[in-house]
């Protein structure tokens, strides 16, 4: 008896949640929205060419170093959205090709990184960072929700005790499930999330954070008509420029030196 009373009034509910939800999503993307999926390749031209830049900057030391980093900070935020707009169009089939390749160019590099880093001790890179990112959204997808959660949460726990780097895991898996409501929530949180980072390292300094939050203006003006349009290049590009840049950077500076306050 209990249990069908419990029935009547559950079931009005999850019909009524399930059809809202189905209505959200077929409702247009707004304008903004649609401006942000637009400019994902451009975005991704945008976001080598700064990363490239910053770690050429930081590699050459001196007066360039804070100015590299700081720009620096635009890239990743950027790069993680690429990823989650790019899951979510196709996630079960993206997914694990993406967790693939983020690993199979991300432990070479690894190898570059870290002797060019190693003024800094140990530290993942970028691509093994956003794996872990990955791994958690393939979980979501799988329909492993809790752990995907579990997983996330600890490595943010991570991030503050040891390596600040794992924070992505978080981050992706939160701009993933808000994407999917709109992109521009998305990457504000992704951009956020970031922006965190060197807040929680120097929390006096506030322009690194600044600029991690123009990530989705980046990706808007990479949206507009005149520079939405750009050559596609093969996925692989993307992945074998991470450890060549390092490796050239290494090569031709040596080990980075530590930024100085």
């Amino acid at each position: 008896m209990r249990e069908s009373r419990f029935r009547l009034l559950v079931e009005p509910i999850s019909a009524c949640i399930v059809q809202r939800m189905t209505v959200s999503a077929a409702l247009p993307p707004s304008r903004i929205d649609a401006t942000l999926i637009r400019g994902l390749e451009a975005s991704k031209w945008l976001a080598i060419i700064l990363m490239v830049l910053s770690h050429a900057g930081m590699g050459a030391g001196g007066a360039l170093a804070w100015p590299a980093f700081w720009i620096g900070r635009v890239c990743a935020p950027i790069f993680c959205f690429i990823i989650v707009a790019r899951l979510s169009e196709k996630p079960e089939e993206r997914s694990r090709r993406y967790l693939f390749r983020l690993l199979a160019w991300g432990i070479p590099a690894q190898i570059p990184f870290h002797f060019w880093l190693s003024s800094y001790g140990f530290h993942l890179n970028e691509l093994i960072s956003w794996s872990f990112g990955v791994a958690a959204i393939r979980l979501w997808i799988k329909g492993h929700r809790l752990l995907a959660i579990l997983i996330s949460s600890g490595l943010l726990v991570a991030a503050g005790l040891y390596r600040l780097e794992l924070v992505a895991a978080s981050v992706m898996l939160t701009g993933y499930v808000l994407f999917q409501r709109s992109p521009s929530l998305a990457i504000l949180a992704i951009s956020a999330g970031y922006a965190a980072v060197p807040l929680y390292h120097r929390p006096y300094e506030l322009l690194a954070p600044a600029l991690c939050m123009l990530s989705p203006l980046a990706v808007a003006i990479c949206g507009l008509p005149s520079s939405a349009r750009l050559v596609r290049l093969p996925g692989w590009f993307f992945y074998a420029i991470y450890p060549a840049h390092i490796a050239l950077v290494f090569l031709v500076f040596g080990i980075c030196p530590p930024l100085r306050s």
